[in-house]
């Protein structure tokens, strides 16, 4: 896990209650949002950088707007930067939402998701990011407005537009439904969850399998201990806020799974502690606040027992829970305030769990922060920690947001870089594919088709997984579409071919090329097979070819040189140096190694490269040979050039790139 860092800026205001979103599309883009305890607006904070470095900006007041709320972001695919945010007028009170184009540098207002309701409060928003969904792109908001939950649903694209509020509560639903969340899966159904403040004390969720347009009846997740949704811990206690008996929700689809997800904060429900609004200021009670989870594995139609992900034996507190889904993968996170480290209950740390097996069973917990906050003490403000925090993340890179009070100064919004261990399959295989009729210049003229067949030779069924990776041209990275699960029974075979291929890449091109990977636990027999058409669609060529597996090791690094999303392996610095990205994509840390680079021509320059975590990722600068440029500079990269680091993949070391004179 890298190191923390404070993403709000230097800043005489207190900050409070964020959220943040990484780009699904391009993962060196993250934005975030805060309240502003002090100013009108809402500040915004954007990364363009993988999360290194934070810029900050600001939404501005829709006419008539008098202060800003609750803030709330997401991407749609094209890069597009979304806000939402309450806004208070002397009218009342209505959902305000806001784009960026330039990554969130600068907004600009696009709509009133609320329609004509002024009474609104607390909203959570969330795009459908998934390529197979037949609603991608298309967002969804709730929130509350008085006892009932709404959720608005805009249309995708720049045509789109706000559809007018739907109440998914019902009888079921007598105290306040505040607190809530809203998640898609990969078909497109669309879930929101709410929890009661007071009334019967339970939390809820209901289902839509047509993008939102309507809502089934609602399914009670689980019932509450505490008496409303204010829970008084020495940590968080009168006259601060209290912590927040607030709902995070996640939800996953696969061929063969349809798992939904629920994490909040409630008191921990051992004798003594089962109603009543918790500990208070007393730190010697043995009542507590834990996280609690609970998972349907059929689409939220029936739930588990609820359980504690993480019921330490002492008379710590634990707070503000949020839970993300990796998209990619399916693996869960979940992050939380925790007074663990602090023998006197009242300094906090944020900490970090996740599973790699839907939910039935989570990692050991993680000290996120490295620094504690203390909302006790003199100066501190009294809306202290706010409400809620914020997570993302995809493809085993995840971020955390949250209310920062380290420096004894204004609060503050800090976040960091979590790198999940990434799961190790025996078997890896990855299969080039060619789909279509490509382009003039790119292969010669005809139309290319590639067939993947998959046979298990084994007496028992195997489960695997699959994703595309699209080969992107002139030296550029290509997106990679999310693991998809399939299995075959005893000696049964399957096709992979390019109508599948279409389906569940991510992109739409009519011409695609890149590698099928596949991961497996038994070894597989894979064999492609490529045919050409001409002019006449007659096939002119054919070729077989059979794919040999990868043995991946578990449990060692893996070094490879990673590319630039916008220029491939020629990154450059300001000073024209060559900036060679290494990272680690194994379960382990690596050691020391040696990175090299071969100019062609202008020699070969070898530099040391420090240690990296598993996840993380380190920058090593070349200079470039002026007489490189004949008149373009080629190279070759090789990471671990002297063999320091044994690795699970010793075969993925290297790569070539172009900068163009």
């Amino acid at each position: 896990m890298s190191s923390d860092l404070r993403i709000s800026g230097a800043s005489p205001n207190s900050r409070s209650e964020s959220d943040i979103r990484v780009n699904y599309q391009d993962t060196s883009k993250i934005i975030a949002a805060s309240n502003d305890l002090v100013a009108s607006t809402q500040p915004q904070f954007y990364s363009t950088d993988g999360g290194a470095t934070w810029n900050q900006s600001s939404l501005f007041l829709a006419p008539g707007d008098a202060l800003h709320s609750d803030p709330a972001v997401d991407w749609t695919s094209d890069g597009t930067a979304w806000a939402i945010t309450l806004g208070l007028s002397a009218s009342g009170v209505q959902l305000r939402s806001y784009t960026s184009a330039d990554f969130g540098a600068t907004w600009s207002f696009e709509g009133t998701p609320s329609g004509p309701q002024t009474n609104t409060d607390r909203e959570i928003m969330w795009v459908d990011h998934s390529p197979s969904s037949p609603y991608r792109d298309q967002i969804y908001v709730t929130w509350h407005q008085g006892v009932p939950a709404f959720v608005a649903r805009r249309t995708p694209g720049p045509g789109g537009t706000w559809q007018a509020p739907i109440q998914v509560t019902g009888a079921e639903t007598t105290g306040t439904a505040i607190g809530g969340d809203i998640k898609t899966n990969s078909a497109g159904d669309v879930f929101v969850f709410w929890p009661e403040d007071r009334g019967n004390q339970r939390i809820h969720m209901a289902k839509s399998t047509d993008g939102g347009a309507t809502f089934g009846a609602p399914v009670t997740i689980a019932n509450i201990f505490a008496s409303q949704r204010q829970i008084s811990i020495p940590a968080d206690t009168t006259p601060h806020r209290m912590a927040r008996v607030y709902i995070s929700g996640g939800a996953y689809r696969t061929a063969s799974k349809d798992l939904v997800y629920a994490v909040w904060t409630d008191l921990s429900g051992e004798p003594g502690c089962t109603s009543g609004l918790g500990p208070g200021s007393n730190v010697a009670s043995t009542c507590k606040s834990r996280i609690w989870f609970a998972r349907s594995i059929d689409g939220g139609a029936t739930w588990s027992a609820p359980t504690k992900i993480n019921d330490q034996p002492g008379k710590n507190d634990q707070f503000h829970s949020r839970l993300a889904v990796d998209e990619a993968d399916g693996r869960l996170v979940v992050v939380y305030n925790d007074t663990v480290a602090d023998p006197g209950r009242l300094k906090t740390d944020i900490w970090m769990q996740y599973s790699d097996d839907d939910g039935v069973t989570w990692s050991t917990s993680e000290k996120v922060t490295s620094a504690q906050t203390d909302e006790t003490v003199a100066g501190a403000l009294w809306f202290g920690y706010g409400d809620y925090l914020g997570l993302s993340g995809y493809a085993g890179t995840f971020f955390p947001s949250w209310t920062d009070r380290r420096s004894g100064g204004p609060e503050e919004i800090w976040t960091a870089h979590i790198a999940l261990p990434k799961p190790v399959a025996p078997f890896q295989y990855a299969v080039k594919f060619v789909c279509g009729k490509p382009a003039a210049g790119e292969l010669a003229p005809g139309i290319y088709f590639t067939a993947i067949n998959v046979h298990n030779p084994t007496d028992r069924g195997v489960r695997f997984r699959k994703k595309i990776a699209i080969a992107g041209a002139r030296e550029r990275a290509g997106p990679v579409s999310r693991f998809f699960d399939a299995k075959l029974g005893p000696d049964e075979a399957l096709e992979i071919d390019c109508p599948d291929i279409r389906k569940h890449a991510p992109v739409r091109d009519e011409f695609l090329k890149g590698f099928v990977v596949l991961e497996s636990e038994s070894e597989l027999d894979v064999v492609a097979v490529y045919t050409a058409a001409g002019d006449e669609r007659q096939v002119e060529t054919l070729h077989i070819e059979r794919v040999q597996p990868r043995r991946a090791r578990a449990g060692l690094p893996d070094l490879i040189p990673l590319p630039d999303p916008k220029t491939g392996f020629c990154k450059r610095d300001a000073k024209g140096n060559l900036i060679v990205t290494i990272k680690n994509q194994g379960s382990a840390d690596a050691g020391a190694s040696t990175t090299t680079v071969v100019f062609a021509p202008g020699g070969t320059f070898s530099k040391p490269t420090p240690p990296i975590p598993a996840g993380g990722s380190v920058n090593v600068s070349f200079p470039i040979p002026g007489h490189c440029f004949d008149p373009d500079c080629s190279f070759r990269i090789i990471v671990d050039s002297s063999n320091q680091v044994t690795e699970s993949n010793e075969t993925n070391n290297t790569a070539s790139g172009t900068c163009l004179g």
